[in-house]
């Protein structure tokens, strides 16, 4: 189970926005099969979702309070970026979906939040 102080997403200094992200100033395109194949074993947690074409990962918790506060932030990332997941929440887990609308598909901004969302419970 994972435990997360909202103190984490303040004092990370790994966090970013995308106006300070080279790859997230750039043109959005989708990424290829194999570009987005060897993003995610980066991301070893993370799941591509073929029939929604969204990057999917299940993060469990101790308790409903840690929950909300992973919500929020990821909320707060989300807000920062201008790059909203859809989030699922439940009592003690919350299943995080990313994907790029413009490109219907999967981009560099995703994998960018997919990472941010991931130091959060470093």
């Amino acid at each position: 189970m994972m435990s997360l102080s909202l103190q984490t997403v303040h004092a990370s200094s790994s966090i970013t926005t995308d106006s300070s992200c080279l790859h997230c100033q750039q043109a959005i395109t989708a990424l290829t099969v194999d570009e987005r194949d060897a993003q995610l074993k980066k991301l070893p947690h993370w799941h591509y979702d073929p029939i929604k074409q969204e990057i999917v990962r299940q993060y469990h918790f101790n308790n409903y309070y840690d929950t909300l506060a992973f919500v929020n932030a990821v909320a707060w990332l989300a807000h920062r970026s201008d790059h909203h997941p859809t989030l699922i929440v439940r009592y003690k887990d919350c299943e995080v979906r990313l994907s790029t609308h413009e490109v219907s598909n999967i981009s560099i901004r995703d994998i960018h939040s997919a990472e941010q969302i991931d130091d959060l419970i470093k």
